[in-house]
């Protein structure tokens, strides 16, 4: 085995190493200490991806492509949303938004800067460029083994883990998320 080949696992190895001695040094004082950058980098790493809707969750049923498709991307601090939902019979809803999102130590947010929503019926077509709220998300970041959770104090949830994401709202799942594999 070459080095080059090894490379992965090293990295993988030298993270393990840094979060056993961030959690040491927590356990031997007994106070909270701050995530270092290199946890930073962790939540980063866990959450940056491609997401596909897999399943709309409403008080109606459980939805699923072709009847709702969406898209879901967190990736270099920007996020990007698309969704199209032709639940109803006759009308088709696709919106889109960009954003921003940042993240600190143990703290992910984020907001959307620009979103458009088209309602189309047999009528007519309607345009919305309403922002679904004003500002920032926040949510306390943490990881749970290899999933990361994040909390807003409204009561959402999002559950990332290796092969995908989870949205609830209120302990209501809402929305169940896809990880497209990255071509590395």
């Amino acid at each position: 085995m070459n080095v080059a080949s090894s490379w992965p696992c090293w990295r993988t190895a030298r993270r393990a190493a840094l979060l056993s001695l961030f959690l040491l040094c927590a356990c031997e004082t007994g106070q909270p200490v701050r995530a270092p950058e290199a946890d930073i980098k962790s939540l980063r790493a866990a959450i940056e991806g491609v997401y596909v809707l897999d399943e709309l969750h409403t008080d109606t049923g459980v939805f699923r492509p072709p009847k709702v498709e969406g898209r879901f991307v967190l990736l270099n601090d920007t996020v990007v949303f698309s969704f199209l939902n032709r639940v109803a019979e006759g009308r088709a809803i696709t919106v889109i938004g960009h954003g921003t999102y940042v993240l600190a130590p143990a703290q992910f947010s984020y907001g959307y800067d620009s979103m458009t929503a088209f309602t189309q019926t047999d009528a007519n077509t309607s345009v919305s460029n309403t922002l679904p709220w004003e500002g920032k998300h926040v949510f306390a970041a943490r990881r749970e083994g290899d999933s990361v959770a994040l909390r807003s104090a409204t009561e959402e949830e999002i559950l990332i883990g290796k092969d995908g994401l989870r949205y609830s709202l209120k302990g209501k799942l809402l929305r169940v998320w896809r990880r497209v594999p990255s071509a590395q």
